[in-house]
């Protein structure tokens, strides 16, 4: 990432983190951890559940990187702008050029209702670009203190490197071998 779209963490405006009622849209089973999170953490999944998924890795991420590199994406809720939607798009590009990450049938259509379902105020759904999430949130959410590890592996996979800039591999093992 350029450093133009980066900001320290003193100049970061107030983020909105968001308590929406929530309609079940996404299924809440849990994932697997494995040594490779990207063998098929998002493969034979309902795409509503995809796409939930890759927005909550993705939400976590930047609260990640905020709390623990103090790094800001300028054009994020932390970059003081109104979503995450540019964000979301670079994370879903990159993630598309990783093999295997992404279910097989994903292509730009796909990629465009993913980001549409992240912005859909019709929904009142969890999984909102225009808010902010937190581990906490993620647990209550999906009922389960790993899920935001296996969320935070799989943008480890899509990053190749973990917020704090080390590879996660022990992480990982570790996880693998709890489960």
């Amino acid at each position: 990432m350029s450093a133009e779209s980066r900001r320290s963490s003193t100049q970061v405006a107030p983020r909105k983190r968001c308590r929406r009622a929530n309609k079940k849209v996404c299924g809440k089973g849990g994932m697997k951890s494995t040594d490779s999170p990207d063998a098929s953490m998002l493969h034979n999944r309902a795409e509503k559940d995809v796409y939930c998924l890759l927005i909550d890795a993705y939400r976590l991420r930047v609260e990640d990187n905020y709390n623990l590199d103090g790094e800001v994406d300028a054009d994020s809720l932390y970059g003081g702008q109104p979503n995450g939607l540019q964000g979301f798009k670079r994370f879903l590009r990159l993630a598309g050029s990783r093999s295997g990450l992404l279910p097989p049938l994903w292509n730009a259509e796909k990629q465009r209702e993913c980001e549409a379902f992240g912005m859909d105020d019709s929904l009142a759904q969890f999984q909102d670009l225009r808010c902010a999430v937190e581990k906490s949130d993620i647990i209550a959410h999906y009922g389960d203190q790993r899920f935001p590890v296996q969320l935070r592996k799989f943008a480890e996979a899509v990053y190749r490197r973990d917020p704090g800039g080390q590879d996660g591999a022990g992480m990982r093992k570790m996880m693998a071998a709890i489960e």
